[in-house]
């Protein structure tokens, strides 16, 4: 390789001394005891020190020690994640105060004004279409309370978004506002006013393609997606630029592991030893599921914990695998790191998937959906149970 001018007898001789101070040292190799051995050496010679280092020992852990060195020489300018700025909605406890106390009671399973009682699920998504209701009264100037001129505030907000919403979507948000209504107690005027505009929306809606239906065109079978992974984990073996080879080994788990586990966006931000659970055989969920409150628990089958595995061994060798993902589960590490190691921003596996497939990860529930309701009754009851 000398002779081939990857490298210089001088990168050779840095590169032993580099080792036996790190013998020296520790026999751990391990982030802390490179950064010590590296503090007295400049930007260039811990680079070179990094190529030589791919060169001899392309599978090594000490590459993402040298790394996570370079980088915290030269930190990221990545702006920070900023929550999105609720422009179509108000906070929770902007809602009037007997809206507010309606849905403790709803919480807390007692029947509204019709004797009826919204499932879990159903209560946290009519709470986001209250909030937008009172956003739409506020920006209107209608009361903020439910009557017929706030309904059609409402309304009008819906059709009025600078993304615009499906017909299924403004039914549906529609239909939310009148089962709240009803469960307020609300006049017979504003209960009959919704239900026309139900109707309304229903004879829209019909012979209509539905936006997620066009979006879940774009993904590809799962067998492609896998083939897509593993080409993404090949180019991250073969490139010596850290943060390529990191979002290539990232955006494959992330488009693989959420296929048969479709979670919500506010569901994908795990650590191993809090979500993510080893057996000494076998990776297992332990979360919690943000809209539901249920526990879910599923064990992760081999193959789909493999792709776990690359994002332990960021390149490493598997003889590696045991001591690393131990590692990890002892310092709750999370399982998406940059390139870096920081954590990327929360809605990161939506990103990966959107930049891969064109839509995000929110997709994948329908296409599960689609793909198992093909094997007929049975297959719906497994698409559900997933």
């Amino acid at each position: 390789m000398i002779a081939d001018g990857k490298f210089s007898a001088q990168d050779l001789h840095d590169l032993t001394a580099f080792m036996n101070e790190l013998q020296a040292r520790s026999n751990a190799v391990d982030y802390e005891v490179v950064l010590v051995a590296t503090e007295n050496r400049s930007d260039y010679q811990i680079a070179r020190l990094r190529r030589t280092t791919w060169m001899l020992f392309e599978a090594h852990p000490i590459l993402r020690a040298l790394d996570r060195v370079i980088a915290s020489r030269k930190p990221s300018v990545r702006k920070k994640y900023k929550p999105r700025e609720r422009k179509f909605s108000v906070f929770f406890e902007e809602l009037p105060q007997d809206w507010q106390d309606s849905f403790a009671r709803m919480d807390a399973g007692q029947p509204g004004k019709y004797g009826t009682v919204p499932v879990p699920s159903m209560a946290a998504t009519m709470k986001t279409k209250a909030c937008e209701f009172i956003k739409a009264a506020q920006v209107a100037g209608s009361p903020e309370a439910m009557c017929i001129a706030s309904a059609t505030s409402y309304e009008r907000s819906l059709i009025a978004r600078e993304k615009p919403l499906s017909r299924k979507t403004m039914l549906s948000s529609v239909r939310q506002i009148r089962d709240f209504a009803r469960y307020l107690g609300s006049e017979e005027a504003v209960l009959d006013h919704l239900a026309d505009r139900i109707r309304v929306h229903e004879n829209r809606s019909q012979h209509y393609t539905p936006v997620k239906q066009a979006a879940i065109n774009l993904i590809p079978e799962y067998s492609e997606i896998f083939g897509m992974a593993l080409d993404m984990l090949s180019k991250a073996s073969h490139t010596q630029n850290p943060r390529s080879a990191q979002s290539y080994r990232n955006k494959a788990v992330a488009i693989t592991l959420f296929c048969p586990f479709p979670l919500r966006v506010s569901d994908t931000r795990l650590r191993f030893g809090e979500e993510i659970l080893w057996d000494g055989r076998q990776y297992q969920f332990d979360l919690t599921i943000s809209k539901t409150g249920r526990a879910y628990r599923p064990y992760i089958l081999p193959v789909f914990g493999f792709f776990i595995d690359q994002l332990i061994l960021q390149g490493c060798s598997t003889e590696y695998l045991d001591a690393l993902r131990t590692e990890c589960l002892e310092k709750r590490r999370p399982l998406f790191v940059n390139y870096d190691d920081t954590e990327p921003h929360p809605r990161y596996v939506s990103y990966a998937w959107a930049s891969v497939f064109g839509t995000g990860s929110h997709i994948a529930r329908t296409h599960l959906h689609n793909t198992f309701g093909r094997l007929g009754a049975r297959g719906v009851e497994l698409a559900m149970l997933a």
